[in-house]
């Protein structure tokens, strides 16, 4: 008999975009977030466990309205820190804080698909 394999936590899974049913395989056929050619790039089941990545068509249009709060919270943070701990103006703050989550954007596409499909799909240990 086989130990038992202690699998990641939810947290980690999600931003780390691994499987959600077995938290061991990636999600993304590349797991590098910055290759823009292979952004959105998923195999079409899990490698290890065979949970379809593919639900229904469409199924990621989902992840869009988890990204949005996401988005805005990380924009509040960046004009906080810019206006409070750096002193800039509520324009530059604006602009500075829009670069950094352009910047950010292939990370958030991918967390956020991550966590949609988590949502969506439980462990199965």
């Amino acid at each position: 008999m086989e130990p038992p394999t202690k699998g990641i936590g939810l947290f980690r899974s999600v931003v780390t975009c691994q499987c959600p049913s077995c938290r061991r395989a990636n999600l993304f056929s590349d797991a590098r977030h910055y290759h823009l050619t292979t952004l959105f790039d998923m195999p079409d089941r899990c490698p290890n466990c065979g949970q379809d990545f593919i639900i229904e068509p469409g199924f990621y249009l989902g992840a869009l309205w988890v990204s949005y709060p996401i988005v805005i919270a990380l924009e509040l943070i960046f004009i906080a820190i810019s206006l409070f701990v750096f002193k800039q103006t509520l324009t530059v703050s604006f602009i500075v804080a829009s670069f950094m989550l352009l910047l950010l954007s292939p990370v958030l596409i991918r967390v956020s698909r991550s966590l949609f499909i988590h949502i969506n799909v439980g462990f199965k240990r």
